[in-house]
């Protein structure tokens, strides 16, 4: 997660709030956005991600639960593309990072409730994609 306040740049690394530098700041941002667009590139050319399960993994699951399982991992990475780099960094900051909206609040300096009807409508978002 990134905040900037006051022209003081902020990012939060595991939890932590950790003072920058502008430029650090931005090769940060612009990383993410990096890593955004190459999510986007691997949709657009249906290429599975590294780390993902292989199908002969495991012989528990069926073909089917595996392929359902993969397509739902390309519309969750799809719905995270589409998300614009601060409902992303909301998200991951909850989601990932395992941070509660009072605690990303303190540290952003964002009101609790605008956190929470940030989630609630990002969510609500990519909610509408799985159906």
């Amino acid at each position: 997660m990134w905040c900037k306040m006051n022209n003081n740049y902020t990012l939060y690394i595991n939890g932590e709030a950790v003072p920058v530098t502008e430029e650090v700041y931005k090769a940060y941002y612009q990383e993410r956005r990096r890593e955004k667009t190459l999510i986007e590139k691997d949709i657009r050319n249906n290429v599975s991600t590294y780390g993902e399960p292989d199908i002969f993994e495991s012989s528990e699951k069926s073909a089917d639960d595996v392929m359902s399982e993969r397509e739902e991992r390309e519309t969750l990475r799809a719905a995270l593309a589409a998300l614009t780099a601060e409902d992303y960094e909301l998200i991951s900051a909850l989601f990932f990072e395992n941070l509660t909206v009072a605690e990303l609040s303190r540290r952003s300096g964002i009101p609790r409730k605008t956190l929470a009807w940030r989630r609630d409508r990002v969510l609500e978002r990519m909610r509408k994609r799985f159906k």
